[in-house]
């Protein structure tokens, strides 16, 4: 794993959990069998807000900054990274353990591409619900040890506003029930 603590400052944090609070938004779909994305909530359910293009735009530009750390830290040469999204997860809000990249025949291009995912927490999660904060909700990654009884055991990451996370797009990870409070994050896939 990679870290990066106070990536965006408190107040940054802040000025994008309210563009995505205003914002419209749509429930996040996961990729289906023919590469489309699919409403399925038994999988996943969190919503991607709609936040201005001049916002995607600069938390690009920020990520960007961070591709030689990153491909110095994985030992990988990256392009680019997808267009980020942020996503807004309601109380009961989940996603079940699953990678960011399918190296599948069948699986579409930029899933094949994806070699490092990353995360951007815009909130905190605490054990005692707080007001702009979130209970549950926490990262959590699997096979972070080699070893096969490893494997399936899987390391909670509480969230901490304006840390970035990043890790490889291969990592089987999840996003545990929000239990109180709404979780704020911003993800993309370099490539």
């Amino acid at each position: 794993m990679f870290a990066i603590k106070e990536f965006f400052d408190g107040k940054l944090c802040v000025k994008l959990r309210t563009e995505a609070r205003l914002a419209a938004s749509k429930a996040a779909t996961v990729v289906g069998k023919d590469g489309k994305g699919i409403l399925d909530e038994k999988t996943r359910t969190t919503k991607c807000t709609q936040v201005s293009q001049e916002t995607i735009a600069y938390i690009k530009s920020q990520l960007l900054a961070v591709k030689p750390q990153l491909e110095d830290h994985f030992q990988v040469k990256l392009k680019d990274c997808e267009e980020p999204q942020l996503l807004r997860y309601h109380p009961g809000g989940f996603y079940v353990p699953h990678p960011d990249s399918n190296k599948a025949e069948k699986a579409p291009q930029y899933l094949k591409d994806r070699k490092v995912s990353t995360v951007i927490f815009l909130n905190s999660e605490v054990e005692k619900y707080a007001e702009e904060c979130y209970r549950g909700g926490a990262l959590t990654l699997y096979g972070l040890i080699e070893g096969e009884r490893w494997q399936k055991y899987g390391f909670h990451l509480m969230g901490e506003a304006g840390l970035l996370i990043a890790f490889p797009s291969d990592i089987l990870h999840q996003v545990e029930p929000v239990m109180e409070g709404e979780r704020y994050t911003i993800v993309t896939w370099f490539f």
